[in-house]
């Protein structure tokens, strides 16, 4: 079984770089339990929001103002570490061996809020190392050849509110991008806005698979495998909804090549 699941993940991987996850380890009700509480972290004031903005000191951290190719993206998000607390470097000088640590800026409200996604997160993780293994698995490798490129993973999840918006024909909840992670879980509800560009430039949108979860390669695994699975861009269109997007990432100080 495991050996099909790896021929099938590789050969959407080489062919589109996404595919969805059914059946997987996560159960429906912590699903639809942190759906109905960021329904409730959304829509609080403002000035609720704002207590946990994103800054210098929390760089990862509640967002309303986030920016794709310099265009406004119509979304509001809250970002936080699956390991609180990672020391990263200052800048992208390899001279540079300045750090900082960045540390989570956990809500007040809704009360558990945080704790809530804490444990979701473990479960995401526990479904990336899931596709991890598949895909060393895909590529003839030993199921645990990746394992260790992320043992201290760096992975951020994005809980997303993508609002309502007066004129949908001239804005998107995310403007096209790709993503610079391994892999990018997204679990999107009832609902759907992904669209993934395909190989002939056109624009695909992702089926709305109840209780799925999106799995896009991103730039790191595009690097890891030398250009074999490819990292797909993708952009969100507009219409209410709430959405979780792990991004699965290695460790900070892992060196990425095939």
């Amino acid at each position: 079984m495991k050996a099909k699941l790896a021929k099938e993940v590789g050969a959407a991987f080489r062919d589109s770089g996404f595919c969805h996850s059914i059946n997987h380890c996560i159960p429906k009700e912590p699903t639809e339990t942190v759906t109905e509480n960021l329904k409730l972290f959304f829509h609080q004031p403002l000035e609720e929001k704002m207590k946990v903005q994103l800054d210098l000191t929390h760089p990862v951290s509640y967002n309303s103002n986030d920016f794709t190719n310099n265009v406004r993206d119509w979304v509001e998000i809250y970002n936080y570490l699956l390991k609180d607390k990672i020391e990263v470097p200052v800048t992208h000088e390899l001279e540079d061996t300045k750090i900082m640590q960045l540390h989570n800026h956990g809500p007040a409200c809704p009360p558990g809020f945080q704790e809530l996604l804490d444990e979701y997160g473990v479960r995401l993780a526990k479904l990336s190392f899931e596709i991890l293994e598949l895909t060393a698995l895909s590529l003839s490798l030993p199921a645990d050849r990746l394992m260790p490129m992320f043992a201290d993973h760096a992975t951020i999840n994005r809980v997303n509110h993508y609002e309502p918006c007066p004129a949908p024909d001239m804005a998107l909840g995310k403007g096209w991008h790709a993503n610079v992670s391994a892999l990018t879980l997204l679990s999107q509800g009832q609902l759907s806005g992904l669209e993934i560009r395909g190989q002939d430039n056109e624009w695909i949108k992702a089926k709305s698979i109840p209780h799925s979860f999106t799995i896009q390669i991103g730039d790191l695994r595009e690097r890891y495998t030398n250009g074999l699975y490819k990292s797909v861009e993708n952009r969100v269109a507009v219409k209410e909804m709430y959405s979780v997007a792990l991004a699965f990432v290695s460790a900070i100080k892992e060196t990425v090549e095939p």
